[in-house]
């Protein structure tokens, strides 16, 4: 089954040059997130998360916003992509905004795109599809 690759971002190790002061991402791990029958089509398309955390920075309740949740909910396995996301830990308490750019046609071919953003900062990933 195909899936999705989201990339570790593991301290300074991987991507050194994105952890500046401010950044509202400390640790995220990678995972595979499967496609469904239909995500093995053609399709790309942006998806919101909002995410509070608590005082150490781990989620406390993460909502798929809409109106991106059901058409999502038909390309990707949408629990494995929250578990993994909930294992990421950020900067502090508060709400965080997640921007995920992906999928399987245009320019979601060369490149997918992870945005994380709160009140001080923010980060932004974009990695090349091999």
């Amino acid at each position: 089954m195909k899936a999705l690759l989201l990339p570790a971002i593991v301290g300074v190790g991987l991507v050194a040059s994105a952890f500046q002061t401010g950044s509202p991402v400390v640790e995220a791990e990678s995972c595979n997130v499967e496609l469904t029958k239909a995500g093995q089509a053609d399709w790309r398309g942006g998806f919101y998360y909002l995410a509070n955390t608590d005082r150490e920075g781990r989620i406390s309740k993460l909502e798929l916003r809409p109106p991106t949740s059901e058409t999502l909910k038909a390309f990707i396995r949408l629990d494995q992509l929250e578990s993994c996301v909930r294992r990421w830990q950020f900067s502090g308490a508060g709400p965080y905004s997640i921007t995920f750019y992906a999928g399987t046609s245009g320019d979601a071919l060369s490149r997918w795109t992870i945005s994380v953003s709160n009140a001080q900062g923010s980060f932004r990933l974009v990695f090349p599809r091999v």
